[in-house]
């Protein structure tokens, strides 16, 4: 199956000091079923906390900023700016969001725990995998320092 996500602009999440609470500007969210990812940015470096899918991506942000664990995880996370972002789902023929969503939420999970992100959600996390790591004074030229390999 191919599924296709169109990804919006990243948006800011500020932090509203006087309400003691994350802000995102849902009205620049769209009421259209797809996947969110909240994370950091620092400066071409983005990192993943958080993977979800919605049936209604602007409903589901506006629920997730009550999300105390959620946030708090933002909240902790290393230093960078705060932000969502937006896949709308662009249903193809005989596709519908309730079977197609779950399918790029585990995909983007797994890769970004494939990558060391630290992600807070657990659905499709708890991944068995064997770590290798290189050290010594000889490496391959583009070889990763650590490289994560899913148990079968």
């Amino acid at each position: 199956m191919d599924i296709e996500l169109s990804w919006q602009k990243e948006l800011p999440l500020k932090y509203n000091w006087k309400d003691d609470a994350y802000d995102v500007d849902l009205n620049s969210i769209s009421e259209v079923p797809g996947v969110y990812i909240f994370g950091r940015r620092h400066g071409k470096v983005f990192e993943a906390l958080y993977v979800g899918k919605g049936k209604l991506l602007r409903t589901r942000i506006k629920t997730q900023l009550n999300n105390h664990k959620l946030l708090k995880h933002v909240w902790n996370a290393k230093t960078g700016n705060r932000v969502v972002l937006l896949g709308e789902f662009k249903a193809k023929q005989h596709q519908n969001d309730t079977t197609c969503l779950p399918i790029p939420e585990k995909a983007l999970i797994r890769y970004f725990v494939s990558k060391g992100h630290d992600l807070v959600n657990i659905q499709g996390v708890m991944l068995k995998y064997h770590g290798v790591s290189s050290t010594g004074v000889h490496k391959v030229r583009d070889f990763p320092n650590h490289i994560q390999v899913e148990v079968a």
